[in-house]
């Protein structure tokens, strides 16, 4: 069981640094444009035509695009201090609950209803972190209830990352839900009256291959460190 343990603490340690990798102050500074793929997650709950839902948990892919890094006059003189954000496309799914976001083209830019932007700020008490800002615009969908929209700006999250890929979990403020109103924001205009809210968090994590090179990196470091303790008592 002690071996075991070891090979388990050498995975755990492995995966936290590598969701630290990028911390470092000012990385920010560093950004370049991208646009990456990485596994979601969703932890839903809200209320519909009076009756309370959730939590529902919903997992899926989440498409993210950033901009160059650029200047922030209320930032730190002299760094590169901010980027913009866009969730491409997202759609996360579970328990009869479908929610979809993006307008599909990673630029910054309106490009249709489902349009999530937002923005990392380097966090002016310390550069190693950034605030992260989401206003996801979506749709979801309940099986037997129909087809819902958001109110605009959309469902708005926050988080503190030390790097992109995002590793992290975006919370919405407290005490803030998110309208919803009947028919996709694609279709007619229906938000003369909303009939229910949602609330939720969104979490990102490594991309599949790097997640199977940190579990095989855990093993690895696991594996050293018991022959390096056999060859001590040796």
């Amino acid at each position: 069981m002690k071996r075991l343990a070891l090979v388990f603490a050498a995975l755990a340690l492995s995966l936290v640094v590598a969701g630290q990798a990028n911390a470092y102050d000012h990385w920010v500074d560093d950004v370049v444009e991208g646009t990456y793929t990485v596994p979601g997650s969703a932890v839903v709950s809200g209320e519909l035509f009076g009756v309370d839902f959730g939590p529902i948990s919903l997992g899926g892919s989440t498409v993210l695009w950033n901009s160059d890094a650029y200047g922030d006059p209320a930032g730190d003189p002299g760094h590169l201090n901010r980027f913009d954000t866009e969730i491409v496309s997202m759609t996360l799914g579970g328990f009869g609950v479908t929610l979809t976001a993006g307008d599909g083209t990673g630029n910054g830019l309106y490009d249709g209803p489902l349009y999530s932007p937002g923005a990392v700020i380097e966090d002016p008490t310390d550069p190693a972190l950034g605030l992260s800002t989401l206003s996801i615009a979506f749709d979801v969908t309940i099986a037997g209830a129909g087809t819902f929209h958001s109110h605009d700006p959309g469902h708005v999250i926050e988080a503190l990352l030390t790097g992109i890929p995002p590793i992290a979990t975006h919370i919405p403020p407290p005490a803030t839900v998110t309208w919803l109103y009947p028919g996709p924001a694609a279709g007619p205009d229906h938000s003369h009256g909303s009939v229910g809210y949602l609330t939720g968090t969104h979490t990102t994590f490594p991309e599949p291959a790097t997640f199977v090179m940190l579990v095989i990196g855990g093993l690895v470091m696991g594996g050293w460190a018991l022959i390096r303790r056999r060859r001590r008592r040796a």
